[in-house]
């Protein structure tokens, strides 16, 4: 059994599917298989239950999950205590990060970083609201930063930027030049916004439901630039950070409504585990994050 193959295992036991596990890995599906299937052997069970195109842990499965991520842990924290002897001149540090954040917000900081502390090297994961979450939960990462709600009790949380969501419509949208534009007018518009894993789209929900109103939602989509790039062209109308959309504004490919109960305003969220032990470089980060 060797530490890459718990890595392999803990890929496909998160994605539920051979293909995504080896691209996330940057592996081919049949060396993915490969390394599963000798683990298998190894141990002489099976570990997964492979159900059409996914793919779920048996109950040896389980167990191993259990101790693979211990064992890895256990190697990180290893691997940290090895880079604290030598300060900042060498180093890594893992964060997660929900997309708005993490598509907007964050690489002007973590360019700024590496300029800095040059020899450290940095893990980013950009992913939705839950699932940095989880990877705070099961220490793949040393923090995210994240625009939802939390509320598992092993996570600390510590306020860090306050956001606010906007209206925004192509220049030719009927309601593009009309003042002023009630938060009751969007509810018989068309809606293109991001999926339920969102943590924007929990903001909207949120708010129109504390408002009884209701959502016309024409479209979903996973990532934020699809869902401009919807609006662009006119298919419907969206509400968002206003990080996301900077450039459009300023070369008026969107125009922002002038919604009387707009902006909405949510806090940006610096999350870890409550046992987690910060490596000097993790520690730098979150310095520069905060400052």
């Amino acid at each position: 059994m060797t530490l890459h193959q718990l890595r392999i295992f803990l890929a496909v036991a998160e994605q539920q599917h051979f293909s995504r596990a080896a691209h996330s890995l940057h592996m081919t599906q049949s060396a993915v298989s490969t390394q599963v299937k000798l683990l298998e052997e190894e141990l002489n069970t099976q570990l997964f239950d492979r159900l059409g195109k996914t793919t779920h842990l048996t109950d040896a499965g389980r167990v191993l999950e259990e101790h693979a991520r211990r064992i890895l842990g256990e190697v990180r924290q290893a691997y940290q205590a090895m880079e604290e002897l030598e300060g900042l001149n060498r180093g890594h540090v893992a964060l997660g990060a929900s997309t708005t954040p993490g598509t907007y917000l964050l690489p002007e900081i973590l360019g700024k970083f590496r300029q800095k502390h040059p020899h450290i090297e940095v893990e980013y994961h950009i992913a939705d609201t839950m699932n940095v979450e989880q990877m705070v939960l099961h220490h793949q990462v040393d923090f995210g930063v994240v625009g939802g709600q939390l509320i598992r009790p092993e996570l600390t949380r510590e306020a860090w930027l306050v956001d606010e969501l906007i209206a925004v419509a192509s220049p030719h949208h009927l309601l593009a030049h009309k003042t002023p534009v009630r938060l009751c007018d969007l509810q018989h518009e068309e809606l293109i916004l991001r999926g339920k894993g969102s943590a924007t789209r929990q903001v909207i929900e949120r708010e129109f439901e504390k408002r009884e109103l209701g959502l016309n939602v024409a479209m979903e989509l996973r990532d934020p630039e699809s869902v401009k790039q919807m609006v662009v062209a006119g298919v419907g109308i969206t509400i968002c950070s206003k990080h996301a959309v900077q450039c459009e504004l300023a070369a008026r490919r969107l125009i922002q409504l002038k919604v009387q109960e707009l902006p909405f305003q949510r806090e940006l969220l610096l999350v870890s585990h409550r046992d987690k032990r910060f490596s000097a470089a993790a520690s730098a980060l979150l310095a520069m994050l905060r400052e």
